[in-house]
């Protein structure tokens, strides 16, 4: 079977949609990504994860726009956290996608040039 960049799938629920709509709340869910997760769960083998390639950091023509939702809280502590390591919120969650350890944070390497 071809595979698309765009996979989509209709679910008839049959009667069980309020209770699908509220264990996917319960979790923090869209109903999309909690058919998802149930979809993986189902499946005999878990699907590989992505790893990137040991390539030096993309150039400004190679980045791409992304566009997330997340709980508040979330946006908040990435808001946070990369801003006390001076990073842009697309710089600090590459780091955390790539594996690359974090810089440390402003205010340490200040100090840190200051000793110098």
């Amino acid at each position: 079977m071809a595979r698309s960049a765009g996979d989509r799938v209709t679910i008839d629920l049959r009667g069980i949609g309020d209770a699908v709509r509220s264990a996917a709340a319960g979790r923090g869910l869209t109903i999309a990504a909690f058919a998802r997760e149930a979809l993986v769960s189902a499946m005999s083998e878990a699907p590989q994860l992505r790893e990137l390639p040991d390539a030096p950091a993309p150039r400004l023509h190679g980045t791409v726009k992304l566009t997330w939702r997340m709980d508040v809280r979330a946006a908040e502590a990435l808001a946070a956290n990369a801003r006390a390591l001076g990073l842009s919120y697309g710089q600090y969650v590459g780091y955390l996608v790539s594996t690359t350890p974090l810089p440390a944070p402003v205010v340490q390497r200040a100090s840190d040039r200051e000793a110098l």
